[in-house]
């Protein structure tokens, strides 16, 4: 009985064993689908370079912060209709070096621009900044090639175009 009854937990403690080994493999394959890509290549133009180190990639958390859900409905009652944002469905995607995608957001805000986080046919403009989501280029890429028209923008030029509209 004694014997029969090490058996049962030497299969139950293998079993908790290769359960562990699969949790631990997922968790590896979720983080490393977490990081950067090497290299992308998008056919439409846009090119994205391999980060030096991938610890550049996380450096400006700042940028990488989610966009306040306050700025996710559009403000067109204080906005000039001329503006260059105005009713236009916004989306930022990469690290933006010179402000942070929280102020961009704010400003175009301001200005009537309706920001979502999300591309779709809808979606009007892309601010371009290093180290954009290559799901989202793949988006833009599959979006313009079937018709619709997502103008991009370098993060220069969104930021001329601030200037150009205040």
């Amino acid at each position: 009985m004694d014997f029969i009854l090490h058996i049962i937990l030497f299969i139950i403690g293998l079993f908790f064993l290769l359960y562990l080994i699969g949790k631990i493999t997922e968790l590896v394959k979720k983080t490393k689908s977490a990081l950067p890509p090497k290299n992308i290549e998008i056919t439409s133009g846009i090119q994205k370079k391999a980060p030096k180190d991938k610890m550049d990639y996380y450096n400006d958390l700042e940028s990488r912060k989610k966009i306040n859900s306050s700025l996710l409905k559009p403000n067109l009652e204080t906005a000039d209709p001329n503006n260059f944002f105005y009713n236009k469905k916004v989306v930022f995607t990469g690290d933006l070096e010179t402000i942070s995608r929280k102020e961009a957001a704010e400003i175009i805000y301001k200005m009537g621009a309706d920001i979502n986080t999300n591309i779709s046919k809808k979606t009007n403009i892309v601010i371009l900044g290093h180290n954009p989501g290559p799901s989202k280029l793949k988006q833009i890429e599959t979006i313009n090639s079937n018709g619709e028209i997502i103008q991009i923008l370098s993060e220069e030029e969104f930021l001329q175009k601030i200037k150009a509209n205040t």
